[in-house]
């Protein structure tokens, strides 16, 4: 589809169409050129965050530390993951540096949504508790 310089212009100056991200391809975790990209373009707008961590997906790293820049802006935190230890590596991923605090809160997190696996929550039903400071 090609688009008009114009319109694209106005696309890329219009924070509000950049607000939901959805991540889920193994390439956006190794290389997050892409996200960081929309990050930027959506401002300081809100975001709803999809993370859906396919099986395979071995260093979430570098997503998960441009992520933490902007914890934030979370509006809605959608997780859903293969087995509840990478749901516990992602919240304190984003939500910790270094083992402190580091400030990162989501004052505007309405909405956690975590999904794990069909098969793994049939097997294991155990609470996720979300890391001090996380929410607050």
């Amino acid at each position: 589809m090609r688009v008009c310089q114009f319109w694209r212009d106005i696309a890329k100056a219009t924070p509000q169409l950049w607000t939901c991200l959805h991540i889920g391809y193994p390439h956006q975790f190794a290389d997050p050129t892409g996200l960081w990209q929309w990050l930027e373009r959506s401002g300081e707008c809100p975001l709803d965050v999809i993370l859906n961590i396919p099986l395979g997906v071995t260093d979430m790293r570098p997503t998960l530390v441009l992520l933490r820049g902007h914890v934030r802006r979370f509006h809605v935190l959608n997780i859903e993951v293969p087995t509840p230890g990478i749901a516990d590596t992602i919240l304190s991923s984003i939500a910790l540096s270094e083992g402190k605090c580091n400030g990162n809160t989501a004052p505007l997190l309405e909405e956690l949504c975590i999904t794990i696996d069909e098969i793994t929550r049939t097997i294991l039903n155990t609470p996720f508790i979300l890391p001090h400071g996380f929410g607050d």
